[in-house]
């Protein structure tokens, strides 16, 4: 009954809409194409949240006037709302480890903007001693996931934040971080580069982690001990400023 609801929604919508693959989840138009996921399309067309703590935290917290390093962007979602923030000069640099969303993130994060200010990398941000990286595309985007062993999917070139940061010669900028509980090593293995954010906006993951809320307050912690202020949390989505003091 499900299925049949959501092809009805949106059967009638590519007949209602002259566009049908273009929604405005957030004020931005966003392209999300027929063989995307089904029910984020169905979701979308319904005006459901998607990403919405994200979406206000951007609005809300995110200088136009600096760089932004997004960790994640899937479908280009936030990835669309950012560059609409952002002053046109400024660079905005996605890294998303799934091959079959590349073209469809980098078409959201440079919508009605120059190209040349706006990368989207296909790797995952991984930690992993030049061990190999594999890629399993799960039945969504939200449950896919990346792992050492080669049975689990298909290599994938890897990446860090500070070779980031290095490539493209980024001084002050802001973090928008999503990558299904990889936060963790980020943490873990990124704290020089990350004292140079001026603000992080992160979705942290305490159901992926082994140790639950435990580990999601040690990483908070952990942020704060970098020199940051911890000065919005919505749903395990979490924004830090640079302490001033």
């Amino acid at each position: 009954m499900k299925n049949f609801r959501r092809n009805l929604v949106l059967f009638l919508r590519s007949i209602i809409k002259s566009e049908p693959d273009i929604f405005s989840p957030h004020g931005v138009p966003i392209y999300i194409p027929s063989t995307a996921n089904k029910l984020l399309r169905y979701n979308l067309a319904l005006n459901k949240p998607y990403e919405s703590e994200e979406a206000e935290f951007v609005k809300c917290f995110l200088p136009p006037n600096q760089d932004v390093i997004e960790l994640g962007g899937c479908y280009g979602v936030i990835s669309a709302l950012v560059r609409e923030m952002l002053l046109d000069e400024f660079r905005l640099i996605v890294v998303e480890a799934n091959k079959s969303l590349i073209d469809i993130c980098e078409n959201n994060a440079s919508r009605m903007h120059t190209k040349s200010e706006t990368h989207v990398l296909n790797a995952a941000i991984a930690y992993s001693n030049s061990q190999p990286v594999y890629f399993h595309e799960g039945s969504n985007p939200h449950n896919s996931s990346i792992s050492s062993d080669k049975f689990m999917g298909v290599e994938i070139q890897t990446i860090t934040l500070g070779s980031i940061v290095q490539r493209y010669a980024v001084n002050s900028f802001t973090l928008v971080c999503d990558i299904e509980g990889h936060e963790l090593d980020l943490i873990k293995y990124e704290s020089e580069k990350l004292a140079k954010p001026s603000v992080i906006i992160i979705e942290t993951q305490p159901h992926l982690y082994p140790l639950g809320l435990q580990d999601q307050s040690l990483l908070i912690s952990d942020i704060k001990q970098i020199g940051f202020e911890l000065v919005a949390i919505k749903n395990d989505v979490c924004v830090f400023e640079k302490s001033r003091n």
